[in-house]
C-alpha cells in the first residue's frame, strides 16, 4: 500500500521488545503457583488479551483461584516488569516518518490502556500517537476483528486507506476480519 492515510500498529512485539518481559511475567506467575512454565504453552498465548489467557492458564493447570484473583495476580507481576522493555528497532524512526507524512497513528493492542499509555510515555512516544485501542477497550480481543474495527470508527478515513502492522497470527486475523490491509 503506497502512502496510507492511516497505520495501525500493533504494541507488543511489533512497536515494544516486549516478548522477554512477557515471558518473564509468565514464568513467574506460574511458578509462583508451583508450576514448571512451557515454551510451547507460552508461544500459543502470543496475541490474546491477558484475560483469555489467565483463563486458559487456569484451565491448564487446574487453578483453584478464581479469574478475577489470578487476573490481579498476573497484572500486577506483568506491571512490575513492563517498563523495562525497550522499543524494536526503528520504532520511533517509523512513527516520525507517518507523523512527517500526515498519517494518523492508533495502537491497537490486547495490552491495558494504562499500561500502554504508560509505556508510551515512559519512552516518549506519546506524541506520536493520535489514539489508542486497547484490550480492555473491547469485548473480544483479538483474533476477533472488534479492536480493528473500533480502530476503523476513530479514523477520518475509510480503511482502504488504511493499514495494519501486526506480529502475531491472532493480530493478523483480527485486522484482515476488519477489512484492513496488513
Amino acid at each position: 500500500m503506497n502512502n496510507p492515510s492511516a497505520i495501525l500498529f500493533d504494541l507488543d512485539g511489533t512497536l515494544v521488545e516486549s516478548l522477554g518481559v512477557l515471558r518473564q511475567a509468565y514464568d513467574d506467575f506460574l511458578t509462583s503457583y508451583g508450576i514448571s512454565p512451557s515454551d510451547l504453552e507460552f508461544q500459543s498465548l502470543n496475541g490474546p488479551p491477558l484475560k483469555l489467557i489467565v483463563q486458559a492458564l487456569k484451565a491448564n493447570h487446574g487453578l483453584s483461584e478464581t479469574d478475577e484473583k489470578l487476573y490481579l495476580d498476573y497484572t500486577k507481576i506483568v506491571d512490575k516488569h513492563y517498563l523495562s522493555a525497550h522499543p524494536v528497532a526503528g520504532a520511533q524512526r517509523i512513527l516520525q516518518t507517518a507523523r512527517i507524512n500526515n498519517c494518523e497513528i492508533g495502537i491497537v493492542t490486547s495490552n491495558s490502556r494504562t499500561r500502554t499509555q504508560s509505556w508510551l510515555a515512559h519512552c516518549k512516544l506519546s506524541d506520536y500517537v493520535n489514539f489508542i485501542v486497547a484490550g480492555d477497550d473491547v469485548a473480544r480481543g483479538k483474533p476477533h476483528p472488534e479492536p480493528y474495527e473500533r480502530a476503523l470508527q476513530k479514523l477520518p478515513r475509510k480503511s482502504e486507506h488504511c493499514c495494519a502492522v501486526e506480529d502475531s497470527i491472532q493480530g493478523v486475523q483480527s485486522a484482515t476480519g476488519a477489512g484492513i490491509y496488513t
